[in-house]
């Protein structure tokens, strides 16, 4: 029995107490009247069973209304309401007491006793009857706030105002439900359960993707969750059913109330009985209802799951995953979560990417927020490590042209990350779909718009590489696979290319450098030398055993040139030497290749093996890359490339240039609006700007400790500085450890002055010396150690250093003979400007005998070249054996074979590429800029500028061309005057046909009119020829030519030209 119930039966029992008191008050006066006809009592009497009779009817409806509802638990409420039922009867005696009192005053045959008379008497019967009216007042402006209408009360008002207005949309829900409900008979509805009424869960919207993943770790159904529409028809399919439950109820009053407002909570359960008909669990719909649980108040705790459903465990934990379909987990941007490996993720899967071995990269679509992701979940358990370290990279690094850290994801042992911006392609595969244009034989404008593009590439991908390693971090596995390409998703933006997959990314943000040894994972094409090794034998013979750095430099030119100690006691026999920076420079050298040989259209020699790497062909790469830049026009932007991609691929380390130098290269030249996005042109520039004033600050510091150097060393000789004046033996400053070796290498000594050594080599005393470990050196150069060694007046006490300045001598000239081959080298390349230097300087009789010696050996030149040029050179072969009888003078003669020195498409070449400079018109008469331009004047009321030029030649603007806002235009090409086709004509076919202009290569007025696209006489313009079906040598179609205009174009109203074939 609950507190309300108790509450109503005591209020209940006060109600009949009083009602009781006033009839037998009521009676008393009917009594009495029957004695008095007439008179003052009589009327007395008579008032007093009008108030009673009033007053019991009141408390008689009070009492109704308070049995008819739910009383309230208030216990301030049941007090005030107890407080007026105990007034209430002590004003019902009170006045049963002043009635007697007046009644007895007229007894005839007693004495007056009182002194009270009859007025007074009379008085207090009716201020007693006054007094229990007010009371019995007070009591029914209580019942409001006694009397509780039930829910079942509520909507029973509610439903029979709707049905009597007929406000209810009948659907076919409701029909097919109230068709149900007829049918069943009163004690059916009052003990079926919810979950057992099949019309209720078949009419709800199911997900037959469902089956089979509920609850399936392997393949929990990431992506299948409730969308809007199908939460909402849910609904208006729990409220259906309730409108027809309850209109039945009210008709026929068959159910109880609480039956009543269990189906009404229904109507907000639409979300689990979802949950409930994917688990194939309707029945556990009468435990959430019992416990009073709606979908406000999901998701819920599993505990309390468990609380709910008590009955299995098993359904409380799958609940507990599935609810996830139909709610919104908590995930923000940056978050972490740890979920059940039961528990679908709101992702769409849209493509995969690639399988790697550290795990599966998939394109993925987030189902509320509509955003694409890359998600990268770890195949293994040896992965997690992977996956967290290319996390914090990317929470480290942020760039633009780098891949961003969106959120992580713990599904049971398997981790997962989110990536942003989910790109299209990677490099490689976006340079296989540009190379398939070729194939087709097709070149259109979305082609030229996509070379464009990949030329952007070369500067973008520049920055971020600097950026990345500006933030302590090397990349480790550069390759086009991990460079990712995003379309642009607006003709206002620009396509972004990508850095991705840090997970072998290496952070020295609190080591000495960047050097790492012995890498366990890398990918083997891109390798640099000084990683991928391909004979272990050969790299121990050449290189020494490698241990700890000796100097602490953190910059990109010290790192790769840092001497590295050994110790004796520690051997590594199967490690690489160490590797910084620079390694990370071979590889994007390599990619850099790869992008060029796409875009001039020639595929890198030997490319095609899978066994191919670059490490091991660099010779073969950089004259390959000679050779194409050489083939290029001058003004190419991509000899730039060609040029830094050669430098980037050297064989030593140090010999590489540092990102920040390619960035300045690229951003400090004139093509630099192609090789950067609209974005990264300004800040490239503005690193380069910094990147040269810190060199310029490093370069002065050096010479200003240069020169306290030299001051401080003035007047010593090298003796003085080895040995005492005595010539006793002096300690150095600072003694190297046992085993090393000083030579003139330390930042710590003084400048030594430039002397001539008795085996003619000049040592030079103001280079820094450096500890040299004869043992390291000894392996390859055995003959260092032995002349170093037998030098005499050596000094090996303890094995610590050597004084005498022979030994010095001799260090030098050991290493001397180890760079014969690069002066050799060098030699030979300055021959080149000292013949010109010689031919520009002397004179006379010198000049004359000089100039006659380099005429003969031109001419041999040239007899030489026209010797290899013929096409058949005849040569004597073995003759052959004649199956015939020849005649005797025939015996002698042998059978000549032809032989060709060089192939058909080489002389091709050539002969393509002098027809560039051959050409029809080869000088035009001038035009000045009085005839070319006329003066524009502007200003809004005087007139008086005239900054503004109206070109007034025919002009070729490209198709993407897009005037500057008048304010800002210096040059205005009319429209009347713009050509975008030209009749061409080919010598050698006779032909004439009109092909659409490419662009204006060379105008031979001005470099300004070649920008500005003026076709004037004699101008160079390029043309689309491929309607020509114009083939090359290898078979490939031509698809641009150049030719030259021969005509006026202003003068005859078109373009004709003449094709440089």
């Amino acid at each position: 029995m609950n507190a309300s119930h108790i509450t109503g039966v005591v209020l209940t029992e006060s109600a009949e107490r009083c009602i009781t008191q006033l009839e037998a008050l009521k009676q008393l006066a009917v009594d009495s009247k029957s004695s008095h006809f007439t008179g003052e009592t009589k009327a007395v009497l008579t008032e007093v069973v009008n108030r009673a009779e009033a007053d019991i009817v009141s408390l008689k409806e009070w009492r109704s209304e308070v049995f008819k509802g739910r009383q309230t638990s208030d216990e301030g409420v049941v007090q005030t309401v107890s407080k007026y039922f105990a007034q209430l009867e002590d004003r019902i005696k009170d006045a049963e007491n002043a009635l007697k009192h007046r009644l007895h005053l007229r007894i005839p045959h007693i004495h007056v006793v009182f002194t009270t008379h009859k007025k007074e008497a009379s008085a207090q019967v009716a201020e007693a009857l006054l007094k229990i009216g007010i009371t019995v007042g007070r009591l029914q402006s209580q019942v409001k706030t006694v009397v509780v209408d039930t829910p079942d009360q509520q909507i029973r008002s509610s439903r029979i105002e709707q049905i009597t207005t007929n406000q209810h949309q009948r659907t076919k829900s409701y029909t097919k439900f109230m068709a149900v409900l007829t049918n069943m008979s009163t004690p059916e509805k009052q003990s079926c359960t919810f979950g057992a009424l099949p019309i209720l869960w078949t009419e709800l919207p199911c997900k037959p993707e469902l089956r089979g993943k509920v609850g399936n770790p392997f393949n929990p159904g990431d992506g299948l969750m409730y969308t809007a529409v199908e939460l909402k028809k849910a609904e208006n399919i729990m409220k259906d059913f309730y409108d027809a439950w309850s209109e039945e109820v009210v008709r026929s009053s068959p159910g109880s109330s609480d039956r009543l407002h269990m189906v009404r909570s229904l109507t907000n359960m639409a979300k689990i009985c979802l949950v409930l008909k994917g688990m194939e669990q309707p029945g556990l719909i009468d435990r959430f209802c019992h416990c009073e649980k709606a979908d406000v108040d999901l998701p819920l705790d599993p505990h309390a799951l468990e609380e709910i459903l008590q009955t299995d465990k098993r359904h409380a934990a799958t609940f507990a995953t599935e609810q996830y379909r139909v709610v919104h987990r908590k995930w923000d941007v940056g978050d972490h979560i740890e979920i059940s490996e039961r528990e679908p993720l709101p992702l769409i899967f849209d493509f995969q990417y690639v399988a790697g071995s550290f795990g599966t990269v998939q394109r993925h679509r987030d189902i509320y927020s509509q955003e694409f992701f890359a998600r990268k979940e770890q195949a293994t358990s040896d992965a997690r490590d992977h996956l967290l370290r290319e996390k914090e990279r990317l929470e480290k690094v942020q760039h633009r042209h780098i891949v961003q850290y969106v959120k992580s994801y713990q599904r049971g042992s398997r981790l997962g990350l989110l990536l942003k911006p989910a790109a299209d392609c990677n490099l490689e595969q976006l340079l296989t779909y540009y190379e398939s244009y070729r194939d087709t034989q097709q070149r259109t404008e979305e082609e030229r718009k996509l070379r464009l593009t990949i030329l952007t590439a070369i500067g973008c991908l520049s920055h971020g590489l600097s950026h990345i390693h500006s933030r302590k971090i090397r990349h480790k596995d550069i390759k086009p696979n991990n460079i990712l390409y995003q379309r642009a998703a607006s003709p206002r933006q620009s396509a972004t290319f990508l850095w991705a997959d840090f997970g072998l990314a290496h952070d020295f943000e609190k080591s000495v450098n960047s050097r790492t040894f012995n890498p366990s994972k890398y990918s083997p094409r891109y390798a640099a030398p000084e990683i991928a090794q391909a004979d272990k034998a050969a790299l121990e013979a050449e290189a020494p055993k490698f241990d700890r750095v000796h100097r602490y430099q953190d910059t990109d030119e010290d790192e790769d040139s840092t001497e590295v100690e050994s110790s004796p006691d520690v051997t590594h026999r199967h490690e690489r030497p160490p590797h910084g920076r620079s390694a990370d420079i071979f590889s994007y050298g390599c990619v850099l290749l790869e992008i060029l040989s796409v875009l001039v259209g020639s595929e890198i020699p030997g490319s095609g093996s899978h066994e191919f790497t670059f490490a091991k062909n660099v010779t073969e790469l950089q004259a390959w890359a000679g050779e194409r830049a050489s083939e290029l026009e001058g003004d190419d932007p991509l000899k730039l490339p060609f040029d830094l991609a050669t430098e980037m691929i050297r064989y030593k380390a140090k010999d590489r240039p540092n990102i920040a130098k390619i960035v300045h290269t690229l951003a400090s030249c004139q093509a630099a609006e192609s090789f950067f996005c609209v974005a990264c042109l300004p800040e490239a520039k503005r690193d380069s700007t910094t990147w040269k004033e810190s060199r310029r600050t490093r370069s002065s510091r050096s010479s200003k400790g240069r020169k306290t150097s030299e001051e401080s060393a003035s007047g010593t000789s090298v003796t003085s500085y080895l040995e005492s004046e005595d010539g006793k033996q002096k300690p150095l400053p600072k003694q190297p450890e046992p085993g090393r070796f000083l030579s003139p290498d330390t930042a710590a000594w003084p400048r030594m002055p430039r002397r001539q050594t008795t085996s003619g080599i000049s040592v030079n005393g103001g280079d820094r010396p450096r500890l040299l470990d004869i043992e390291k050196y000894s392996l390859t150069y055995p003959s260092l150690k032995t002349n170093i060694l037998s030098a005499p007046n050596a000094n090996m006490a303890d094995g610590m250093y050597f004084t005498p300045t022979s030994v010095i001598h001799r260090l030098y000239t050991a290493f001397s003979s180890f760079d014969h081959e690069e002066r050799l080298r060098k030699r030979t390349a300055r021959e080149t400007h000292k013949v010109s230097k010689d031919s520009q300087n002397l004179t006379g009789l010198r000049a004359k005998l000089y100039q006659k010696a380099r005429h003969n050996q031109k001419i041999q030149m040239k007899k030489t070249i026209r010797a290899h040029e013929e096409k058949n050179v005849k040569s004597s072969g073995p003759s052959e054996p004649s199956s015939t009888p020849l005649p005797q003078y025939l015996l002698d003669r042998n059978q000549p074979t032809n032989a060709k020195a060089l192939s058909s498409a080489i002389k091709n070449k050539r002969n393509e590429k002098a027809a560039k400079f051959s050409v029809p018109l080869p000088k035009v008469k001038g035009i000045s800029e009085e005839e070319m331009f006329k003066v524009v004047k502007t200003g809004s009321k005087t007139k008086k500028k005239s900054w503004k030029r109206m070109i007034t030649k025919p002009t070729f603007v490209g198709p993407d061309f897009t005037r500057r806002p008048v304010k800002y235009e210096r040059f205005i090409r009319p429209m009347g005057l713009r050509y975008k086709k030209a009749h061409v004509t080919h010598r050698e076919l006779k032909v004439t046909v009109q092909l659409p202009i490419i662009g204006v290569k060379k105008n031979p007025q001005n470099p300004m009119y070649t920008q500005l696209g003026v076709l004037s006489k004699g101008t160079i313009i390029e043309v689309n020829v491929a309607e020509l079906g114009m083939v090359t040598a290898g078979g490939k179609v031509v698809w641009g030519r150049w030719a030259q205009i021969t005509n006026t174009p202003e003068n005859d109203g078109c373009v004709n030209a003449v094709l440089l074939v």
